[in-house]
């Protein structure tokens, strides 16, 4: 009999143990998601920073497809790669990045990468993702008028 009752209560526990783990991984993935929208553009140097939603920036023609990542501590806790117009956004969990600084990387083949370390975005921002070609700049495709190509 006692050998009956041990071996429920390791089982009740080993359920319980279960349980628990269960309900923690239902919780993480029902947890509240920030997003942070941004934008890739061409530019003289390759840096990223958060601005206003509404900095007129954001609607430069953008370069993509561009690999943008937001690290916490060395930890990557969001990625995205823009679209062809620049455009992507960054979902994350606002509660694996307290109020310790963050990082933005950004790389995209032949320009520069961008490594920046910002303070966590707020509500009303932005990230405006701007890199350095590297090599040449390419001549505008258009001549000038009463010029033979």
């Amino acid at each position: 009999m006692r050998q009956a009752r041990r071996t429920f209560r390791m089982r009740a526990r080993s359920v319980a143990g279960v349980g628990a783990l269960t309900l923690t991984a239902l919780l993480g993935a029902c947890a509240p998601k920030t997003t942070l929208h941004g934008r890739a553009i061409e530019g003289t140097a390759s840096i990223a920073v958060l601005v206003s939603d509404e900095d007129q920036r954001l609607e430069l023609d953008g370069i993509g497809p561009t690999r943008i990542e937001l690290r916490y501590k060395g930890a990557m806790i969001a990625k995205a790669e823009s679209a062809a117009d620049g455009l992507f956004k960054l979902v994350y969990n606002p509660d694996s990045v307290p109020s310790d600084p963050v990082e933005i990387v950004a790389r995209r083949d032949g320009y520069a990468p961008a490594r920046t370390t910002v303070f966590p975005p707020k509500p009303g921002q932005a990230a405006l993702v701007q890199l350095k070609r590297l090599g040449p700049v390419p001549a505008p495709a258009e001549t000038s008028p009463g010029r033979k190509p």
